[in-house]
């Protein structure tokens, strides 16, 4: 099977009930699962480094969390990020309309307000997008990194996430490959 990657970026506007549509050319990388009403896409959404959120299809998420359940009780830090970041983790799917609803936790982490319209940008990151608030995307996207003002949990969730997905990496990386040998430099 062709590797497809999200690429470009996509602004999508954000209705008062909280909800956007996940734009066509990104649909058919979350895959789908055939409804009475028409079709449904799956989709994880983390609050994300920087301030925005990550969009996984559930494929790239089931990869993630076979890593994260191999750090099960490993040590007291890896237990504190999990607790700070799972909890925030939300599985969600599409409407037969394709759009999705963001929770009131995640219009917070983006800065959005509550029952009014607003705009988020959908940017292509290869295996995910990111969800921006688009009033912010010019400065991330000049500079890479995000102007806004953002509290200290939320800096603090930051660090633990990191914590998180190196030492899911890291962990990945040491266990043997699937043919029971040392994982070889290129499958790392």
């Amino acid at each position: 099977m062709e590797l497809q990657l999200f690429i470009g970026k996509q602004d999508c506007s954000v209705d008062e009930k909280r909800r956007f549509s996940l734009p066509p050319k990104y649909r058919p990388l979350f895959g789908s699962q055939a409804i009475p009403t028409g079709y449904t896409h799956y989709v994880a959404l983390i609050p994300w480094y920087g301030g925005a959120l990550g969009a996984l299809p559930m494929s790239r998420w089931e990869e993630i969390q076979a890593r994260l359940a191999r750090l099960e009780y490993t040590t007291p830090d890896f237990l504190e990020a999990k607790r700070v970041c799972l909890p925030r983790m939300e599985l969600v799917h599409t409407d037969p309309e394709g759009r999705l609803m963001l929770t009131p936790e995640q219009l917070t982490w983006l800065r959005l307000q509550p029952k009014q319209k607003e705009r988020v940008m959908l940017v292509g990151m290869g295996q995910h997008l990111e969800i921006w608030n688009a009033a912010e995307w010019a400065e991330v996207e000049s500079s890479g990194r995000n102007p806004a003002t953002r509290p200290a949990a939320d800096l603090e969730y930051d660090r633990q996430l990191e914590l998180l997905m190196r030492a899911a990496l890291e962990l990945e990386k040491a266990l043997p490959s699937p043919g029971g040998g040392e994982a070889s430099p290129d499958e790392a």
